[in-house]
């Protein structure tokens, strides 16, 4: 029975050591969200002062009046994940017969998951017009 109670032990301290946590998340831009100051009918100069410099610029097809959409891209977190990829038989052998086996034994990999938030302002004739939020999450293996 002792030897039970120490395969039990053991058991459970090496599930323990398996488990996985996430890395902690990057913390959002410093201070207060500039994007939250937005307001319609701002102008670009106003805009870029309060958000700075899009990462990209888009025209945008109207049908007389001069417009493009400005897209910001920022990392909202990051994380290290350990995903089950597949299993494999390993050697064992059976308590109670001591005979060799095989038992199955999940695989993991680690992945980066890095969710992104794009905003996307709409400026006509150099005014705010609309804007929207979205956020994707790209995930890669390590």
């Amino acid at each position: 029975m002792k030897l039970t109670a120490l395969a039990a032990c053991l058991l459970v301290l090496a599930w323990a050591g398996c488990v996985s946590h996430p890395a902690p998340v990057s913390p959002p831009p410093a201070g207060p969200d500039p994007f939250a100051a937005l307001q319609k009918n701002l102008h670009a100069t106003q805009v870029k002062a309060l958000v700075g410099e899009p990462d990209e610029i888009k025209p945008f097809k109207t049908t007389a009046l001069p417009s493009e959409v400005w897209v910001y891209r920022r990392k909202i977190s990051e994380a290290v994940l350990q995903v089950p990829i597949g299993t494999r038989d390993v050697p064992a052998t059976n308590p109670i017969t001591g005979q060799p086996t095989t038992t199955s034994e999940t695989i993991y990999e680690n992945q980066l998951e890095i969710v992104i938030e794009t905003i996307e302002l709409l400026l006509i004739e150099q005014r705010l017009a609309e804007w929207k939020r979205s956020r994707s999450t790209e995930r890669a293996f390590r």
